[in-house]
């Protein structure tokens, strides 16, 4: 596999929650790439990781969301079933094209 993925997860998800495992495994066996799930202990600690790393892909909060936009991040997707409470959003500077296809 290529370079990996990096994908924030927003600091009121479960790390133990097996979905993002299972998410995780099958966007990487879809992609053929790593990906390397980000998680945080806490909103401080979140709002201050985003402004010094770069993720390819984030599932975030309103807050959160809002300040990954103004970064240069867009809108990808969100989870079928959910209301638009929290949103995946991709560094658009990816050159994964093909991810837009998945989220």
């Amino acid at each position: 596999m290529s370079r990996k993925i990096k994908l924030g997860v927003c600091s009121h998800e479960d790390r133990n929650n097996v979905r993002w495992k299972n998410f995780s495994r099958k966007l990487s066996d879809l992609l053929n790439k790593e990906v390397e799930l980000i998680f945080f202990n806490d909103f401080t600690e979140e709002k201050r990781k985003i402004r010094k790393e770069e993720f390819e892909l984030y599932y975030a909060s309103p807050d959160i969301a809002l300040e990954l936009y103004k970064a240069g991040y867009v809108p990808v997707g969100k989870f079928r079933g959910q209301k638009d409470e929290i949103l995946l959003i991709g560094n658009k500077y990816f050159e994964e094209k093909e991810l837009y296809k998945v989220a």
